[in-house]
């Protein structure tokens, strides 16, 4: 039978593993904060869901503020008719990224056939509670 500082000494053990769970990587995520690295991420997280037609995906970049501007049903079906007949996956994007502070500019260029129908302005990202968030509504 374990006495009462067996417990404790078993309990501080446990504690000691769980803190050094934190670790590094979540250090370094919670004070990583708006690099043109985690912006990149984030712009082809986006991009790749665009590419795979999952435009529900997609719609989880975008800022609360684009959000209240057009509903997630209404984004499905503009992004479906945007995209229509095209393979965003035959070939890498081209993304460029900068920022300044807590602000994104992106732009996103695709070589398909259609690709001259893309928008050429770079977008507008803002970065919020830890995440980049499409802003351009």
């Amino acid at each position: 039978m374990i006495g009462r500082g067996g417990r404790a000494v078993g309990a501080l053990a446990v504690v000691a593993v769980l803190a050094g769970c934190g670790g590094a990587d979540a250090d370094n995520a919670a004070t990583q904060g708006p690099t043109e690295e985690s912006l990149r991420t984030a712009a082809e997280q986006m991009t790749e869901a665009l590419a795979a037609g999952d435009y529900p995906g997609a719609y989880q970049f975008r800022s609360a503020r684009c959000r209240l501007t057009l509903g997630q049903d209404a984004y499905v079906e503009e992004m479906t008719q945007r995209y229509a007949g095209r393979d965003l996956k035959a070939a890498e994007p081209e993304i460029t990224v900068t920022v300044t502070g807590t602000t994104g500019r992106v732009t996103v260029r695709h070589t398909d056939a259609r690709a001259s129908e893309d928008e050429s302005a770079p977008a507008t990202w803002t970065y919020v509670d830890g995440s980049w968030r499409y802003d351009t509504c």
